[in-house]
């Protein structure tokens, strides 16, 4: 699979959803009917080369009142992305 977007690592703020990293936005977003291999949450990012590029779905990690940690693939690589109250961090997963 080709990938345009690099997935940048890092922590970034977070709001409604969104978040800007490198080159372009990035947002959370929630499907309407969610089935037992398409979870409830699926990322995507807004602007470079394609305005609009879905990334992965969002595999719930684990969760607390204020923080949710998620699993996503992209291109040949696993990652973190870490959503706590106001800010977001993504990291690589090494293999």
């Amino acid at each position: 699979m080709q990938t345009n977007t690099t997935i940048p690592q890092g922590t970034y703020p977070l709001l409604n959803s969104s978040f800007r990293a490198s080159e372009g936005k990035f947002l959370i977003r929630q499907r309407k009917q969610p089935t037992p291999n398409k979870p409830e949450n699926y990322l995507i990012h807004l602007g470079g080369e394609k305005r609009f590029e879905y990334i992965s779905s969002l595999y719930e990690q684990e969760s607390t009142t204020s923080m949710k940690v998620f699993r996503f693939d992209y291109g040949e690589n696993i990652y973190l992305l870490t959503v706590e109250n106001e800010s977001v961090e993504i990291e690589v997963i090494d293999l």
